[in-house]
């Protein structure tokens, strides 16, 4: 044996009462003992000379720890601690090799299967990161008893529900900082907030404040705020966030007609209140789509 467990508490227990020579003898035999794994020889001065005993106090030493800490039998001086420890080695040392022989242990698989909920679904997760499910899994739900599509697949109609990673990816790209970790992220992931969700609202983000920095938790605001539009309009039918890239903005001409429209009351392009007649209250011809 190369290797031997030394526990000091049993150590220092048994051998409080004897000397350092003494001490420094046991420790010699013990380590002799482990390396032929195999009982000290009978003979005194042979156990002497595999210890490196030679003034008169060590071998005296020597004779006083084999007598203390050792028995005598017919194959020579046994400890019964190490005769343990030796036996134990020498069984694992055969499992390993009985494994060896089937070609080692099986190779760690990378996903596992794990239940939430209903035991009758499961779910695939990373073996890494947990967190990250694998969205090839997840198949979307197209009618509930009510005959209404949930919630949680509303966001689902540009493309496949992504997971925290993906999405914190999407902000890295549109250089925001973000984490996948961050329970903001992981609560868009879960209410089916995918890669296109999460780009369009980092261009929202950067439309709004041009040349800022921009707070990942201001993109997180614009997503949430996009996915409660659609699970209130995915309720009666309709267009949800997902079906288009960005909010189209306002021209410069629409919102002088709009602005035209509410100090007059009279809309810009019917011609019929005897008012603008397709012009604004600024005389310029507006044209509102």
């Amino acid at each position: 044996m190369n290797f031997y467990k030394h526990h000091l508490g049993d150590y220092s227990r048994c051998t409080s009462h004897i000397s350092m020579l003494e001490d420094g003898a046991y420790r010699r035999l013990l380590d002799v003992y482990y390396t032929r794994e195999a009982p000290l020889p009978a003979d005194i001065k042979a156990v002497c000379r595999l210890a490196r005993a030679q003034t008169r106090q060590d071998r005296e030493a020597v004779e006083i720890v084999l007598r203390e800490f050792f028995d005598l039998r017919d194959d020579g001086w046994h400890n019964a601690r190490a005769d343990e420890e030796i036996q134990a080695a020498q069984e694992k040392a055969e499992r390993n090799r009985e494994v060896g022989k089937k070609g080692g242990r099986p190779p760690k698989t990378e996903t596992q299967t794990v239940q939430k909920g209903n035991p009758e679904k499961t779910q695939m997760v990373k073996s890494g990161n947990p967190k990250e499910t694998l969205a090839s899994n997840h198949k979307p739900v197209t009618s509930n008893q009510d005959g209404v599509q949930p919630a949680s697949t509303a966001l689902t109609a540009v493309g496949a529900r992504a997971s925290p990673g993906d999405l914190s990816g999407e902000m890295r790209k549109a250089g925001i900082q973000s984490n996948p970790s961050d329970p903001r992220i992981i609560a868009l992931s879960e209410r089916g907030v995918t890669r296109e969700n999460i780009a369009a609202a980092c261009n929202e983000a950067k439309t709004a404040k041009p040349g800022e920095r921009i707070n990942p938790g201001y993109v997180i605001a614009i997503a949430d705020r996009w996915a409660m539009e659609a699970e209130r309009i995915s309720s009666v039918g309709g267009q949800t966030p997902s079906a288009r890239a960005s909010p189209k903005r306002k021209t410069a001409a629409e919102e002088r007609a709009e602005v035209s429209t509410i100090l007059t009351g009279r809309k810009g392009n019917d011609g019929q209140d005897g008012g603008s007649g397709g012009r604004d209250i600024t005389g310029e011809a507006v044209q509102v789509a």
